[in-house]
């Protein structure tokens, strides 16, 4: 990973990382084991952070990935999760069976045992959402479960042209 961090998320209105770059996150996709570079290629993004044994996060990714069974979300976008705070003595251990067997199919990537990707995001909590547009700025960052709708809310309002 490299960039600079951002701030810790710590309020929703007024977010000292809007309009900042987000780093950059290279690491190996859990589910695939092919090089993941998490960064916006010219187009927006949202990037989830989850963990495998948060109850709200578990909630989000059943409820994300049987929506998108039967949903697609806006093409234009991209959409990564990584893997936080991983603990083998908590459920769902591995990350990347737990994902398997929910049905996610975005690249996923896990964070270092150091907590790198955690500390560079101003990550304080789970479920997490960071919102990057084409322009690889941060537009919104928001904590705590989202929904499908609300998600795909979301990636619309990041194709829509700012004035």
């Amino acid at each position: 990973m490299f960039g600079t961090a951002l701030p810790r998320f710590e309020q929703l209105e007024d977010d000292p990382a809007v309009g900042r770059t987000p780093p950059v996150i290279v690491g190996t996709d859990l589910l695939t084991g092919d090089v993941a570079r998490i960064t916006t290629r010219g187009r927006p993004m949202v990037i989830a952070f989850y963990a495998h044994w948060c109850p709200h996060c578990q909630a989000e990714v059943a409820d994300l990935t049987e929506w998108l069974e039967t949903n697609e979300l806006p093409s234009g976008v991209d959409f990564y999760a990584v893997s936080v705070l991983e603990d083998a003595a908590r459920g769902n251990h591995p990350p990347e069976e737990w994902l398997r067997d929910e049905g996610w199919q975005y690249p996923v990537v896990a964070d270092t045992p150091a907590m790198s990707v955690v500390d560079a995001f101003g990550l304080v909590s789970v479920p997490y959402l960071v919102a990057v547009d084409a322009d690889n700025e941060v537009v919104l960052r928001f904590a705590g479960n989202v929904g499908p709708a609300e998600l795909a809310a979301f990636f619309t309002a990041l194709l829509e042209p700012t004035s």
